[in-house]
This record gives C-alpha cells, structure tokens and sequence, in this order.
C-alpha cells in the first residue's frame, strides 16, 4: 500500500512539472507593433532562433529549438520575411515559419529601368542583397525558366 501511495505522488508530481514546463513554453508574448523578420534560405533553428530572440518573439532559443524538433519540424522552417503581430505563443510562431506564411511585398518598377537602377531599388524594397539580385540576372538556367518567349 505504501508503494502505491508513493508512486501516485511521484507521478502527480511528475505531471505537474510537465504541465508547469507546457506553460511556461508556451506564455504568449503580446506584441504592441507589428515586428518583421527575415529568414534567409540555409537557416537553421539556431539562426532562426536568435532572431527570434533578439526580436522579443521568444521566451528562450533552446525552448524554440527543442519544440521544433519535437513536432519534428526542425528541418521544415521556410525560408522568407515574416511579420509577427498581436498575441503569439511560441506554436503561432513555430506553425507561421512551418506553414511558410510570408509577407507579400508588390513592387512596381517603371518601364525603361535599367537593372543597375533596380537592384538598389529592391534591395530597399524587399530587404534583398544588391549583389544577390545581380548575380541572378546573369544566371541562365533561372532566365531560361522564367524569361518570356
């Protein structure tokens, strides 16, 4: 009888420090703006994290990581600029990077532009490397794809 009272405590104890760990996890953040972030193709969950971290969408990087990897979606996070608005807990944010729910950003660029006039152009508008964007316009297989005619 002894045992048994022992062992209900024991696992009593052991499911509320794991309902304890859920909730500390998953504490919502409540943002008062809108905050953007951009996750570059070849981020991993460390990197991710961090900037997460540093943005204040986060509680703690290794919590980020570890949930990640449970929900074995650790290798899944999509590339992209994301904004970030209201109240998220750490699933909102980990299911937004998983389901690739990126910012849609429209540019316009007038008729007659040269590629040297856009590159700058975008690389204020969409937060892309001038360098990247340039190096795209001499790659022939992506022209091949997508050029016209």
């Amino acid at each position: 009888m002894k045992f048994v009272v022992i062992f209900f405590v024991i696992l009593v104890l052991a499911l509320l420090a794991a309902a304890s760990i859920g909730y500390w996890i998953e504490r919502p953040i409540v943002l008062d703006t809108s905050v953007d972030i951009t996750v570059a193709p070849g981020d991993g969950t460390h990197e991710i994290a961090i900037k997460l971290d540093s943005a204040g969408l986060i509680h703690s990087q290794r919590a980020f990581r570890w949930t990640a990897r449970w929900r074995q979606i650790d290798r899944h996070l999509r590339p992209g600029r994301y904004r970030f608005e209201g109240r998220l807990r750490l699933s909102d944010v980990l299911g937004i990077l998983h389901d690739g729910r990126a910012v849609t950003v429209a540019v316009t660029i007038p008729e007659g532009w040269t590629i040297a006039r856009i590159a700058p152009y975008l690389a204020s508008e969409l937060g892309v490397s001038v360098d990247s964007f340039l190096t795209l316009t001499k790659d022939q297989d992506l022209l091949t794809e997508w050029a016209p005619g």
